[in-house]
């Protein structure tokens, strides 16, 4: 008997042949499907726990948003110690606290420019672009300490365990957006740094910086204003031609901004030693447990209906069923028994003094709204010329 006689029969044992290949892969392709769905649960809630914890630190108020107070300046600001809820249960919660000590009052980066504008070494150069680096970070604390306490004041906790990492995604992107503007503006009204010199001369002592007057050091006070123009034009053609290279130190103070808000200790429960953020994150998934199981429930589902058919899609939701309903004994879906619970507080953020300003060369303040203030480098040069002028007019 031929082939072309007994086509239904070879059929049926194609059909046969193929298909537990077939079953393999699409056991498989839901295997792979699931596994993706997993670590995108798990990574997702990791930066939820993240952000919560940012939340906590931003209504601490501890964060350095203040340009005249540490660690941009020797002066601590005054801090009134609070307690934040967190993994809230009712009117019940766990409760978390940001100490103004002296390990969460490190920040290297900021202390490393400290320092340097007290090395007798420095120069109006470096501290020129200290001035510019100390404002952005500035700028990103204090953009970073609004946004965040604003959504832990007026967001619940378990929509921002939910949106929370899309939230400050697109807050991310605005204020990079403004801080770059802002970094254009820094640029031309830090000019009043060329118009200063140490005048201390103990090599051994920080340097004291006054104001170059026109009249008695004529040649470097041009010198600087030939320099600054120097800066200026370099500044123009780099932000017209090679806009990518400029908005590099926004990026690299954006990126310190976040991971230094993440470096800090705190006190959770007045349990010791104190926690990092690591814990947070751990405590999240414990406590959010009922959460997250739901969320991998519904992916097992997807998956089921995408990689294995209708049958099985259906059969896994009569399995998620019979779970959440106690028939199958496994208490995925029950909620951990929370200890240390107390009663909620007021999601008020810290009072924080302000420190007397001793920031030296700054032409633009912290908004930039200051532009004709006595230290502006652009009306003083131009009040010194006039008078230039006329002491040596013919």
């Amino acid at each position: 008997m031929s082939s072309a006689e007994t086509p239904d029969l070879d059929k049926k044992k194609e059909d046969t042949s193929t298909t537990p290949t077939t079953n393999l892969k699409n056991i498989g392709g839901f295997l792979l499907l699931l596994t993706y769905y997993i670590l995108a649960i798990i990574v997702y809630f990791q930066c939820s726990g993240l952000v919560l914890y940012a939340c906590k630190l931003a209504q601490s108020n501890i964060l350095p948003t203040d340009i005249n107070c540490a660690p941009y300046t020797e002066q601590d600001p005054v801090i009134k110690q609070i307690f934040s809820n967190i993994f809230k249960s009712g009117d019940n919660s766990m409760k978390i606290q940001f100490p103004y000590n002296a390990q969460n009052k490190k920040n290297w980066f900021l202390d490393l420019l400290r320092n340097y504008k007290k090395d007798p070494g420095s120069n109006f150069i470096g501290n020129y672009y200290v001035s510019v680096a100390e404002s952005l970070m500035s700028f990103c604390n204090m953009s970073y300490n609004v946004c965040l306490n604003t959504m832990n004041q007026f967001l619940p906790e378990t929509v921002i365990v939910l949106f929370g990492p899309l939230i400050m995604w697109g807050f991310s992107i605005l204020i990079f957006i403004a801080a770059n503007i802002y970094a254009v503006a820094l640029w031309v009204m830090n000019c009043s740094w060329f118009f200063k010199k140490n005048e201390n001369a103990d090599t051994e002592k920080p340097p004291k910086w006054v104001d170059r007057s026109l009249f008695q050091d004529t040649l470097p006070y041009l010198f600087n204003l030939w320099l600054m123009s120097c800066f200026y034009t370099l500044g123009i053609i780099l932000y017209i031609f090679a806009f990518p290279f400029t908005m590099l130190l926004p990026f690299l103070t954006n990126i310190l901004t976040i991971f230094s808000g993440l470096s800090y200790e705190a006190n959770f429960n007045n349990e010791a030693p104190p926690i990092g953020v690591g814990k947070i994150v751990m405590k999240l998934f414990k406590n959010f447990k009922v959460l997250i199981m739901a969320l991998f429930s519904l992916m097992v589902i997807i998956s089921a209906f995408a990689r294995l058919g209708t049958f099985e899609g259906i059969w896994s939701i009569v399995v998620t069923g019979l779970i959440l309903w106690g028939v199958i004994s496994i208490d995925i879906f029950k909620s951990v028994d929370q200890a240390g619970l107390s009663p909620l507080v007021p999601d008020v953020q810290a009072m924080k003094s302000k420190c007397k300003s001793v920031v030296e060369g700054k032409g633009f303040g912290m908004m930039g709204l200051n532009l004709f203030n006595r230290q502006n480098g652009g009306k003083r040069l131009v009040n010194e010329l006039k008078q230039f002028g006329k002491k040596y007019r013919l």
